[in-house]
């Protein structure tokens, strides 16, 4: 799924091994500083079918994925002070590094992606795996690159089971964020009339292109590599029907008043990524910017909010 209009990219996979009680605030850490992406890695040898569990004492592996650009050297230090601060609480082993080109990720994402029923209608696939689909099912065929969001992550699939709730045939929406391009996807499977998507990484927006492509919506998807910026949200006012936004709490208060502006009156916005321990003050940002919570959804220790611009 490469194409020569975009760079060959090469990333560093750091993994660190640690108990299952660690793998939550570990993986939160690096999700928050990766780009491509977070895996647990439970061992196996035992049968769930026949009752079994895996047993309490074996470690589990946190894998993430960081580009090797002029970000990493940051990145890798913000990592690498987190986990010695956590390690203060249990002896860990040192993170392992390896470098891998695009090529070989994807190889290694095939062992993990499997076939994800999201809701009653909609289901996640990636394009190796053949699925058939009942006729009342929307089938979601991804391949994820190195970009974010396959809906495995708890803040992907529950902005999925929000947007089968919320988006409504003809709406327009905008994806801050846009990633694997999965949301926008869904979207306009659901019936939206256009997604206009941002995202900063440009590996990001190539495999939302050829995702778009491959479950074709392509014709249906705006994409600009960059952020949403001020100009664009007053040439766009009150211009969406519905904001998706799963990137992190900082990008929620930074880009709350961006939202309110490009949001219509009684128009929604879908913003995940949060840590729950920051859910509070992101609720508060968001009502001081005309936003009213509607519900707010946990599932691990990641939250995800709806809202109504009022």
């Amino acid at each position: 799924m490469t194409s020569s209009r975009f760079p060959k990219i090469k990333w560093l996979e750091l993994r660190i091994d640690c108990p299952p009680e660690f793998a939550e605030p570990l993986s939160a850490v690096f999700y928050r500083y990766v780009s491509g992406g977070v895996v647990i890695e439970q061992q196996g040898g035992y049968n769930p079918d026949e009752g079994e569990t895996a047993p309490e004492d074996k470690e589990v592996t946190v894998v993430g994925y960081l580009k090797i650009d002029e970000t990493l050297d940051d990145a890798r230090a913000q990592i690498d002070v987190a986990v010695r601060l956590i390690a203060y609480l249990y002896p860990l082993a040192p993170i392992r590094e390896k470098v891998m080109a695009s090529r070989d990720w994807e190889l290694v994402a095939r062992s993990y992606f499997q076939t994800l029923r999201i809701t009653d209608r909609v289901v996640v696939t990636p394009s190796w795996r053949s699925y058939v689909p009942a006729d009342s099912e929307i089938v979601l065929h991804l391949d994820p690159g190195m970009a974010f969001g396959t809906g495995y992550h708890p803040t992907t699939k529950m902005c999925l089971q929000q947007i089968d709730l919320t988006v409504k045939s003809g709406d327009v929406i905008v994806d801050v964020g846009i990633g694997s391009g999965i949301l926008s996807i869904a979207a306009l499977k659901l019936g939206a009339s256009q997604c206009v998507g941002f995202d900063i990484d440009i590996d990001a927006i190539q495999v939302a292109t050829e995702n778009a492509r491959s479950n074709g919506v392509y014709s249906g998807l705006e994409l600009h590599h960059g952020t949403v910026s001020d100009d664009y949200a007053r040439e766009n006012i009150a211009g969406f029907d519905i904001c998706f936004a799963n990137i992190s709490a900082d990008a929620t208060l930074r880009l709350a008043g961006l939202y309110s502006n490009i949001v219509k009156k009684e128009g929604t916005l879908i913003v995940s990524g949060i840590v729950s321990d920051r859910f509070e003050e992101c609720r508060d940002q968001l009502e001081q910017n005309h936003f009213k919570i509607i519900k707010h959804i946990e599932e691990d220790f990641w939250s995800c909010i709806v809202a109504k611009r009022t």
